[in-house]
């Protein structure tokens, strides 16, 4: 910010003191940011999607995993994967596909319960972790998930996008 002031001009003491405020304010939730939704290895949000990353999923499917073995406990895994990403992207442009994504993700949030675990692995694939849940209570849930991206998924303008999933 300094080197942009206009040549000659200099901060008043008052503005530089406020600068330095906030310069420490917003480190402070930087720090903040981190802690809530990262560790120093790396974060574990997807920022486009809002969704917890591969890293995340890989991490609490080993601890379900265990939880399901010391106590008995069914676990089941669903994975998707958006089949018409590419041709997405190709056809209607890179807003198209992140829009994709996105509204995908948010019916995955609001598609399945507070306890089941919801990620986005590579650009197009998605998983979600069911603890307690055996396979028939898995499978029904994906299938309802399934019917709320029917055709069209995605509207942009006039234009009706499908979005092909399998999982």
């Amino acid at each position: 910010f300094f080197g942009h002031l206009p040549e000659g001009e200099a901060l008043t003491s008052p503005d530089q003191l406020l600068l330095e405020n906030l310069q420490y304010l917003l480190s402070l939730a930087l720090a903040a940011h981190r802690s809530a939704f990262g560790r120093q290895t790396g974060y574990i949000v997807d920022e486009l999607t809002s969704l917890r990353t591969e890293k995340y999923f890989r991490e609490r499917l080993g601890q379900e995993t265990e939880r399901g073995e010391r106590y008995g406990a069914e676990l089941s895994v669903f994975i998707l994967e958006i089949d018409n990403l590419d041709e997405i992207e190709k056809e209607y442009g890179e807003n198209a596909q992140r829009e994709a994504l996105r509204k995908l993700a948010h019916q995955i949030k609001n598609s399945f319960r507070l306890v089941d675990v919801a990620c986005r692995f590579e650009n197009d694939q998605f998983g979600v972790i069911y603890p307690n849940t055996p396979i028939e209570g898995a499978l029904t849930a994906a299938q309802r998930f399934e019917k709320l991206v029917e055709d069209p998924f995605l509207t942009i303008g006039e234009t009706e996008i499908p979005i092909a999933i399998d999982g």
